[in-house]
């Protein structure tokens, strides 16, 4: 079984391991920099938490939390509800966006093809002016 030292250990490697991931995110440009300090912050909060959880005892008794380990669990919950709640909020946001492009393409190609059906029928309508007036004048 797992002492509290090596549970510290872990949760202190979960920490600068997601920390990292967030700075290779950034780096690569899909984070921006307030993407990036606000998940900085996030692992270094747990990170402070797990390495020292006995200078936030008077705060956990405040709050009638028994310990570090029910505050993180109870402050990781809310977090997760957080982003379920803004990931799908941003999801139907680009939903409407791909909706709105989706239409603006279909009306965009349905104006080119009709536009394109009119010339290739005023160009029949000229083969035909021209095919009957040549036949006009053979006839003459």
């Amino acid at each position: 079984m797992a002492g509290i030292f090596e549970l510290q250990l872990i949760g202190a490697g979960f920490s600068i391991f997601m920390f990292y991931i967030c700075f290779t995110h950034y780096k690569r440009k899909e984070f921006a920099l307030g993407d990036l300090v606000l998940w900085g912050v996030l692992w270094l909060i747990l990170l402070i938490l797990v390495l020292f959880p006995q200078r936030f005892d008077t705060l956990f008794g405040s709050l009638h939390v028994q310990g570090a380990l029910q505050f993180i669990i109870l402050m990781s919950l809310g977090v997760l509800y957080l982003i379920s709640f803004f990931s799908y909020i941003r999801s139907k946001r680009n939903e409407l966006k791909i909706q709105r492009l989706v239409t603006e393409i279909s009306l965009r190609e349905h104006k080119t093809v009709s536009d394109h059906k009119k010339s290739e029928e005023s160009e029949s309508e000229k083969r035909k002016k021209e095919t009957s007036e040549e036949s006009t004048s053979y006839e003459r």
